[in-house]
């Protein structure tokens, strides 16, 4: 193993990110003319997009970032859940239905609330209620039950990752109190204690986000191609080695 160095670490990181986006940019193309395969598609769009976001987010001090991560993981978690039983996808129906019946059922039990107000002048909450509900029904009695996040992570094979990587992701964008006295609250040499507005990410923290974001991408390509156009694979499968390769190499252990 190499002699760990942070800024080295994680300028090399940052080069993978970027050489993957690049690379998912240009294989855009082969996820054209694929009708069967457009939901999945667009969900690996979704991760995409998101991670050239967080690429960009991650070139200045930021706090948003974990729940940027976090965001990405659920996604890419839908879309290994997707293309494990594409039928799953009756379930983020079911998912999109609940969450109507909340709103809509809010709205009528909270008709003072001035945020529904715009919304109620253009829609009978009522009637959205009622249809909702039907359609929730229609899903479970079909046997599709909406989703919470555990179950996103469940479906897609990555319980594990929900235990560990995913609930350090909810603690940093959730704001606990940890979190924020480490962002904000600087105890100096001298004793004085200090307000900052914004710092860098510790290396470490850095190197949680670039490595996730990396390894998603990657993942999530490897997964699409190969059902969408598996021609188009090599590439993804030689950063997936590299990435291995780099992590045995340089990444310190214990």
């Amino acid at each position: 193993m190499t002699q760990f160095d942070p800024a080295t670490l994680l300028g090399d990181y940052r080069a993978m990110l970027d050489g993957a986006i690049a690379d998912a940019r240009a294989d855009l193309s082969g996820l054209q003319a694929k009708p069967k395969y457009m939901t999945l598609a667009a969900v690996y769009l979704t991760v995409l997009q998101s991670t050239i976001e967080a690429a960009n987010a991650l070139r200045a001090p930021t706090i948003t970032i974990g729940g940027v991560v976090r965001s990405i993981l659920e996604s890419y978690a839908d879309l290994h859940a997707l293309a494990r039983n594409p039928l799953y996808a009756r379930r983020m129906l079911a998912t999109l239905y609940e969450q109507r019946c909340k709103l809509f059922q809010d709205m009528l039990t909270h008709p003072a609330n001035q945020y529904h107000a715009s919304l109620a002048q253009q829609l009978d909450p009522a009637a959205e209620l009622a249809q909702s509900t039907q359609q929730l029904n229609t899903e479970k009695a079909a046997g599709y039950q909406p989703l919470n996040n555990y179950d996103r992570m469940d479906a897609a094979g990555l319980s594990n990752e929900y235990r560990s990587l995913y609930w350090q992701l909810c603690l940093e964008s959730h704001n606990s109190i940890a979190t924020i006295e480490a962002r904000h609250i600087d105890s100096a040499r001298d004793g004085v204690i200090r307000l900052v507005l914004e710092r860098d990410n510790p290396p470490g923290t850095m190197l949680k986000y670039l490595d996730s974001l990396v390894s998603m991408l990657i993942e999530a390509s490897l997964l699409v191609y190969s059902k969408v156009n598996p021609q188009m694979c090599v590439r993804w499968q030689r950063r997936q080695a590299d990435l291995h390769a780099y992590r045995s190499a340089n990444i310190p252990v214990g």
